[in-house]
């Protein structure tokens, strides 16, 4: 006989299920996920930067020549 799932949804950080309202199995996983989100933002951020200074240094150059 096939059982039956109850509906629910998987913690975003840890992959563990959780009722259906929630996003996350505890306060851990959200502040770990909260840290995960900023620290790719930051680096989204930078990596956005260093693509603005090779762009501005390459029509430099080749405005000189």
């Amino acid at each position: 006989m096939a059982e039956k799932l109850v509906q629910h949804r998987h913690c975003q950080m840890c992959l563990k299920a959780t009722p259906l309202g929630e996003e996350f199995c505890n306060d851990d996983c959200k502040e770990k996920w909260n840290q995960l989100i900023k620290a790719n933002k930051k680096k989204n951020l930078m990596v956005m930067v260093w693509m603005v200074i090779v762009v501005i240094f390459a029509v430099l150059i080749l405005s000189f020549v």
